[in-house]
């Protein structure tokens, strides 16, 4: 099916830019150094208070409740089989990202963190499960296209204020938008067939219950 067809060409183009991000941007990156550079916040005081109020919309906490929140709409709703894969695809991103980070084990940026950090660079969390929460939601809890570009981005300032921030190197933030986009992309392909039989759009109207 053409939707198919498009929906597998986003997957395999997305997982192309994150195999480079991973395995060529970082500390030997002189395009990440470059673009470090020019938006890290340190010298501008206005912009890293902005850049720590974006970042918070990409932090466990905020993200938990929006999951949680949803999940338990869509279940009193009688909408089951979505709460449970608002669920685990939620708490699988989070645990894929982790391994990544272990498996690459990437060195931050060596330029002033302007919020604390502890665990190693690549992929961006904050940007990977942004990404992953906001479009699940979108998807689930309206379909539109509008509500699909607004996810994007969200997920997409999350990622830059990670930058900003200097916790971060933009090939770092470009894995975790592209992992992100492969998780919610696959998850929905995997559900579509798995249990609903067919495939629906990624903007298409929830169906009514």
């Amino acid at each position: 099916m053409p939707q198919d067809c498009g929906r597998i060409a986003l997957i395999g183009a997305a997982a192309v830019l994150w195999f480079a991000a991973g395995y060529f941007g970082g500390p030997a990156s002189s395009a990440d150094a470059v673009l470090l550079a020019a938006l890290h916040a340190e010298h501008a005081p206005g912009l890293a208070t902005a850049a720590h109020v974006v970042t918070e919309l990409g932090g466990w906490i905020a993200l938990t409740i929006a999951a949680g929140s949803a999940v338990l709409w869509l279940w009193l709703r009688q909408r089951r089989r979505d709460a449970l894969f608002l669920l685990l695809v939620f708490v699988g991103a989070r645990l894929a990202v982790e391994a990544q980070k272990h498996l690459f084990a990437r060195e931050r940026p060596d330029v002033v963190h302007l919020v604390d950090v502890g665990s190693a660079a690549f992929p961006s969390g904050h940007a990977a499960n942004s990404m992953v929460t906001f479009l699940a939601l979108a998807v689930l809890l309206s379909g539109s296209r509008s509500a699909v570009g607004l996810a994007v981005a969200l997920a997409g300032c999350v990622g830059l204020s990670r930058v900003m921030l200097g916790v971060h190197w933009p090939s770092d933030v470009l894995g975790g938008w592209a992992f992100g986009l492969v998780w919610v992309l696959a998850g929905l392909f995997i559900r579509d067939r798995l249990w609903l039989g067919a495939a629906i759009p990624l903007a298409s109207p929830p169906r009514k219950r």
